[in-house]
């Protein structure tokens, strides 16, 4: 019994140090498995759902030189890193989404098709998803609608971070690695 008690007197030592352990691995563990912007690509969404690992592995199959790695993660992951949607390289927004991130999105020097995200005459967002027909563009890996939701559905679009630097001759970037990326996901069904 008085080995209890002394065991139990000292527990707050014992979670202490278990959260400290815990705090530590995971900081080690991100180290390893995660790569520098410049040897990344990073595409972030506000699309209901998107099936990331799957669709950072398929998109992995043949990287740009010197990319190491796709990550693809939602918007709610910016509630653990709120930098992380500015970080991003591609962003597949939905329409009321692009208005309100107009400013961090680059224009994209090529003509509109018709359904694209035209603002003040430039090109903003080539369409992903249309809402009224149904089509989508990676739809084996992103949920464009909501099934029972309050938020509307809307038109979703493939846009760039004005700041990425993966953008190449757009910006003035080093190489082109996120204009790659975007063609391989316009190109996925």
């Amino acid at each position: 019994m008085r080995t209890i008690k002394r065991i139990l007197s000292q527990l707050h030592r014992y979670v202490l140090w278990a959260l400290i352990s815990a705090v530590v691995w995971a900081f080690v563990f991100t180290r390893i498995t995660d790569a520098s912007p410049k040897r990344k690509v990073t595409v972030y969404t506000d699309a209901p759902a998107v099936s990331e690992i799957t669709l950072e592995a398929k998109l992995e199959e043949e990287l740009p030189d010197g990319i190491k790695m796709v990550k693809v993660r939602h918007f709610t992951y910016a509630a653990f890193n709120s930098d992380a949607p500015s970080e991003a390289d591609i962003l597949i927004l939905s329409e009321s989404s692009v208005k309100e991130h107009l400013d961090m999105l680059s224009p994209i020097p090529r003509d509109p098709r018709e359904g694209d995200y035209v603002e003040g005459g430039s090109l903003y967002g080539i369409k992903v998803f249309d809402l009224a027909s149904g089509s989508a563009v990676c739809g084996e890996y992103f949920t464009y609608t909501y099934i029972v939701s309050e938020t509307p559905n809307q038109n979703y679009y493939l846009c760039f971070n004005k700041d990425s630097i993966h953008l190449g001759g757009w910006n003035g970037s080093a190489d082109d690695a996120a204009l790659i990326i975007a063609e391989k996901i316009l190109s996925m069904k």
